[in-house]
C-alpha cells in the first residue's frame, strides 16, 4: 500500500498498543500469583519498557518486587518513575501508588 496515507496507521497502532500492554500486564499478575516471580518480572519490565509512563506497569513491578522481598529495589523503582514523571510532565504518581509504597516502607 504504497500510496496510502499513513493517517489511518495511528489510531490501529495506539490500539494494538494497548491491548499488548493489558495482556503483558495480566500475565505477569497472573505469574505473580502463582510465584513465578522471575518471569512476572520479565514480563513487567517488558510492559514498563514499552510505556515508561504507565503507571499501571510500573506498579505491577514494584508489587511483584515487594512480593518477591526486594523492598529496596520496590522503591528504587518508584523513586525512579516519579522522578521521570516530574521531569516530564510535572506530575505525581498516583495517591495508589504512592500509598504502595509507603505501606511497604513502614512494614
Amino acid at each position: 500500500m504504497p500510496r496510502w496515507p499513513d493517517e489511518w496507521l495511528v489510531p490501529e497502532r495506539e490500539r494494538w498498543d494497548q491491548v499488548r500492554l493489558h495482556a503483558l500486564e495480566g500475565l505477569a499478575q497472573r505469574l505473580q500469583r502463582e510465584g513465578e516471580y522471575l518471569a512476572a518480572l520479565q514480563t513487567a519490565l517488558t510492559a514498563a519498557q514499552i510505556d515508561p509512563m504507565r503507571e499501571t506497569a510500573q506498579r505491577i513491578l514494584i508489587e511483584i518486587l515487594l512480593a518477591e522481598g526486594n523492598r529496596a529495589c520496590a522503591v528504587k523503582r518508584y523513586h525512579e518513575y516519579r522522578r521521570l514523571l516530574r521531569s516530564e510532565l510535572a506530575v505525581e504518581p498516583s495517591p495508589l501508588m504512592t500509598r504502595l509504597v509507603q505501606d511497604a516502607m513502614s512494614a
